[in-house]
């Protein structure tokens, strides 16, 4: 350790520029060199491999979200971000060359703004990735990805405002690096105790919490969707089916002192009945309505609104989670939903 910074750890040697930015990474097989702006944003990476030509990535800025990147192929890659919630990607645009034409692939979040799955603009499935608890991608499927130069497709954003580098493993968090076998950050936090009396954790939960500029977490709150019930994953090729930008569709808004971690709730009770958000429900509708009441049966101190994002329908107001699947139950039934 040199400056509480890791200088040298399992055959590889790390080096940091004045500002603690990790500027190198060497081994016997591979080498990487890291540029970064006054700003402290990452703006070029060069990754070689004994033997092999050295490839460069580059990267352009939104402020502190990342706009674009450009690959040594001519090939680049843009990103659109949710408007409600500003470091949830929206859309990838991929670009061949230099021309005008453009392939757009939109990404579906969770709720730390992890991509879960990545669709063409056909509502083809081209990526879908799961997650352990601290964000390291368990495996992936890539699903009849376009082919692009001899490339197939990848999707490398992780948890808000992160980038895996597949050289090292590492999650560049904009002013760290976050290693997902660990859950923690690699370098301590350029703010200090201003950022929270632990200088290399990363958050309380990574599930409801985010920490997009790797100095402090916050909590994430409930998007102006509110919380689908069923998710727009377990609706999916239902009668009742619907998209995240449907604000009509009556949804759950916790409003306790803490709706976030309310809101965290619902979803951590969901996962032992309903299965990860990522996977599809193998039962019938009824059988996917009574595992929502089994989960949310514990839960009777949390109390919701049930109305449409848009204001359209209100169902019901200060219920139960429980009382809540009720009555989205009895309000698709009207609507010839169910």
């Amino acid at each position: 350790m040199v400056s509480n910074r890791l200088a040298y750890w399992q055959r590889l040697f790390y080096r940091y520029d004045v500002w603690g930015n990790l500027v190198s990474r060497r081994s016997g097989l591979s080498e990487q060199h890291y540029v970064y702006d006054a700003l402290g944003r990452r703006t070029r990476k060069t990754v070689a491999y004994k033997g092999k030509r050295p490839q460069t990535t580059r990267f352009l800025w939104q402020g502190y979200r990342l706009l674009q990147e450009q690959r040594d192929n001519g090939t680049r890659r843009s990103w659109a971000y949710d408007p409600a919630s500003p470091w949830t990607p929206l859309a990838a645009i991929e670009q061949a060359d230099g021309g005008p034409q453009a392939d757009i692939y939109w990404l579906h979040a969770d709720l730390n703004s992890a991509p879960l799955e990545v669709t063409d603009a056909d509502g083809h499935l081209r990526w879908s990735g799961q997650y352990d608890t601290f964000g390291r991608l368990k495996g992936q499927t890539i699903a009849g990805a376009a082919l692009r130069e001899g490339a197939t497709y990848d999707q490398p954003l992780r948890y808000a405002g992160q980038y895996e580098d597949n050289e090292s493993g590492l999650h560049y968090n904009l002013f760290r690096y976050y290693d997902p076998d660990s859950g923690r950050f690699t370098q301590q936090d350029p703010i200090g105790l201003a950022g929270g009396l632990n200088l290399y954790s990363y958050a309380p939960n990574p599930l409801g919490w985010i920490d997009p500029l790797g100095l402090s977490n916050k909590c994430m709150g409930v998007s102006s969707s509110g919380h689908h019930v069923p998710s727009v994953r377990k609706s999916k090729g239902r009668p009742f089916a619907v998209s995240r930008s449907d604000k009509t569709r009556p949804t759950l808004f916790p409003r306790g002192k803490n709706p976030e971690h309310d809101h965290w709730r619902l979803h951590d009770a969901e996962r032992d009945f309903i299965g990860p958000r990522q996977g599809d429900f193998p039962g019938s509708d009824k059988e996917l309505f009574d595992a929502y009441r089994k989960a949310y049966s514990g839960l009777d101190d949390i109390k919701v609104d049930v109305k449409s994002p848009n204001g359209t329908y209100n169902l019901g107001t200060d219920v139960t989670p429980s009382k809540a699947v009720d009555l989205i139950e009895v309000w698709l039934k009207g609507q010839g939903l169910m």
